[in-house]
C-alpha cells in the first residue's frame, strides 16, 4: 500500500488541479447538478485514492467530496457485480458471492472500509450462496477472474493483485 500522507498530498494536488481547470474553462465543479457546473471526473483516481477521500481520516476533504468519492467507488463495485445479476434473478447467488470474495481479497483495507465490506459480510453472502446449488469449482473461478478483469477495464473495481493459488483455493474451499 502507498504511504497515506504522500498519497493524500498527491490527491489534494490532483483535485485542486481539476477544480482550477474547471474555473479556467469558465465553469465549476459541482456535487449537485441542479446548480449547474460539471461533475468531478475521478476516473483517473484509483480505488484506494477514492477510499482515502471517502474515509477522510485527516479531515482534508469536504463532506460533499467525501460523499461523492464514496458514490463513485460504490458505482465501481456495482459495475463489477453487474455480470452476475441475471443469475441472481433466478435465485443463484454463487457467482456474485464468488465475485465479492475475489474483489474483497484484492482490495485494500481503505477500500473495504469505504465500501463497508467486512469479512463477516462476505462470509454471510457465501453461506447464503451455498444454498443456491452445486459448488463452483476452479474452472468457474478462472472464468470469474476473467469477467472481473474485463469489468475492471471498463470502470469496475480494480484488482490490485494478480490471482494466486491461495486466493483461488480459499474461494474454492468455501464451496460457494
Amino acid at each position: 500500500m502507498s504511504n497515506t500522507e504522500n498519497a493524500d498530498n498527491s490527491i489534494k494536488s490532483r483535485l485542486n488541479k481539476l477544480f482550477q481547470e474547471a474555473r479556467d474553462e469558465g465553469s465549476f465543479i459541482t456535487f449537485d447538478s441542479s446548480k449547474g457546473g460539471e461533475w468531478l471526473d475521478v476516473s483517473s483516481f484509483t480505488d484506494d485514492e477514492l477510499a482515502q477521500i471517502t474515509n477522510n481520516k485527516e479531515g482534508s476533504f469536504s463532506k460533499d467530496l467525501s460523499i461523492y468519492a464514496q458514490a463513485m467507488l460504490a458505482q465501481r463495485a456495482k459495475l463489477s457485480l453487474e455480470p452476475f445479476e441475471a443469475a441472481i434473478g433466478y435465485g443463484d447467488f454463487r457467482g456474485e458471492a464468488a465475485a465479492i470474495r475475489t474483489l474483497y481479497n484484492h482490495m485494500s483495507q481503505n477500500v473495504r472500509d469505504a465500501l463497508g465490506w467486512t469479512e463477516s459480510m462476505v462470509e454471510v453472502g457465501e453461506e447464503m450462496a451455498s444454498h443456491s446449488g452445486k459448488a463452483l469449482n476452479k474452472s468457474h473461478l478462472k472464468t470469474l477472474w476473467d469477467i472481473l478483469l474485463e469489468v475492471a477495464q471498463q470502470g469496475g473495481l480494480s484488482l490490485q493483485n494478480s490471482p494466486n493459488q491461495d486466493n483461488l483455493q480459499k474461494s474454492d474451499d468455501k464451496a460457494i
